[in-house]
């Protein structure tokens, strides 16, 4: 995968609706001290390996902007690392999430995330 096919994760830049109404049941599911702190730090540590990763593909060819592709924007990697959070989230406290809640917030991780939970 190279850093450019990462914007093919990302989610919207403000949530819409169902997205806040999802984040809202999560973060009201989120009551226990202990799975709060256990979910922030899985979502740390995601983030971190996503930022890395992403660091490690790119390559002065795409900095420069030479190539077919388009380079990825600061926009972009946010994006990708709030849906990433999201998803993480998604998966920390699937059996307390509807399946409304569950896809809103696994976004365009949720193969990953479904394929995640199948093989628990």
């Amino acid at each position: 995968m190279s850093s450019t096919d990462f914007v093919l994760f990302a989610g919207p830049s403000a949530p819409d609706e169902r997205l806040q109404a999802a984040m809202d049941a999560a973060s009201a599911a989120l009551t226990s001290p202990t799975r709060r702190d256990a979910t922030k730090e899985a979502v740390s540590t995601f983030v971190r390996a996503a930022q890395q990763r992403y660091a490690e593909r790119f390559n002065v060819p795409e900095l420069l902007g030479i190539g077919a592709s388009r380079a990825s924007t600061a926009d972009d990697r946010v994006r990708v690392f709030k849906s990433l959070e999201r998803a993480v989230v998604a998966l920390a406290i699937w059996d307390q999430l509807g399946d409304d809640d569950r896809t809103a917030l696994a976004g365009p991780w949720a193969e990953l995330v479904e394929a995640a939970v199948e093989g628990q």
